[in-house]
């Protein structure tokens, strides 16, 4: 059972932390398409509106290609999310919030089903609460790394370097 919940709490982990992308990156975004700042709050609701997508429509996903594909296929589409953000275009942004909300959708669903088949009954509830705990994890890491990259680098370079992390996760 260790294996399958470091792997669901790495998966969780990135999601997080990529969902938190454009929130704390806003201002960069918001200058790059001459969108006013507070439209930051718009970038947040449409990332939220495609987890709220996948959860809706999700579970007969999950059952037919299973939780593993349906958590890669998460990754892959925050990835693709992540390379939306690069052109400056408040449409190609609200496009990768949302894919990165879909993307996030499988992480606590799907990491769950991994682990309901894993995790020794007696210790179920530790083992599902440390996956979640990638949650804040993710949260804290996005705030602490990402201002620090882009301000060594242009912020179109972090975006894609940033791309790469769901592709290794």
């Amino acid at each position: 059972w260790l294996l399958p919940l470091v792997a669901t709490l790495a998966i969780q982990t990135t999601m997080s932390f990529l969902a938190r992308l454009v929130p704390t990156c806003a201002p960069l975004f918001t200058a790059a398409t001459g969108l006013a700042p507070e439209s930051v709050g718009v970038f947040s609701g449409l990332g939220t509106l495609g987890s709220i997508v996948f959860l809706a429509i999700g579970t007969p996903l999950i059952r037919r290609f299973g939780p593993i594909r349906s958590l890669q296929a998460g990754l892959l589409l925050a990835g693709l999310g992540l390379v939306l953000l690069t052109p400056p275009s408040w449409v190609a942004i609200l496009a990768a919030n949302i894919l990165i909300g879909i993307g996030y959708g499988p992480s606590a669903p799907a990491g769950s089903e991994v682990l309901l088949r894993h995790a020794p009954p007696a210790h179920r509830t530790l083992i599902f609460s440390l996956k979640q705990a990638g949650v804040p994890v993710g949260g804290v890491a996005a705030g602490l790394a990402l201002p620090w990259l882009v301000a060594r680098m242009d912020w179109r370079d972090a975006v894609m370097l940033l791309a790469a992390v769901p592709l290794l996760t």
